[in-house]
């Protein structure tokens, strides 16, 4: 690299820099995407108790086989024990949902405690997911 007579490099070695940077980032852009990328999800509090208690994290979303999947993580802010009741709903790029019997099922979390949870689409079309959450016996 050329230098100027104070040790920095001239003009032009300021500009093969940036033209080196910014061909790194476009061919780096031509890479295929990773097979496991964030998906866009929601989640749904409809206990009004449960607000603010819980966060949903590290949504990922996969398209291994046949149909899509989706594990998120969902976290107890609190210093207690909460037992929920959760239910995931697959929507199309549209938001249209795609599962007509949707289950509940039961999730333990221990104080400041995270579960992992993961659901698979019944039909490749999957795009989205909503994580619906209550505690158990309660109307939704």
């Amino acid at each position: 690299m050329d230098m100027n007579r104070h040790g920095a490099p001239r003009s032009g070695g300021v500009l093969s820099l940036i033209v080196v940077a910014v061909m790194s980032v476009l061919l780096s852009a031509c890479a295929p995407p990773p097979r496991v990328d964030t998906a866009s999800g929601e989640l749904i509090i409809a206990d009004p108790s449960l607000r603010g208690k819980l966060t949903l994290a590290g949504l990922n979303y996969q398209r291994g086989g046949a149909n899509p999947q989706a594990q998120v993580v969902l976290t107890n802010e609190t210093g207690k024990g909460i037992i929920v009741e959760y239910q995931f709903q697959w929507m199309d790029e549209r938001g249209f949902s795609l599962q007509d019997d949707r289950m509940w099922h039961q999730a333990t979390l221990s104080p400041y405690g995270r579960a992992n949870l993961t659901s698979t689409a019944t039909r490749p079309e999957g795009a989205r997911v909503r994580l619906s959450v209550r505690r158990p016996y309660s109307e939704f």
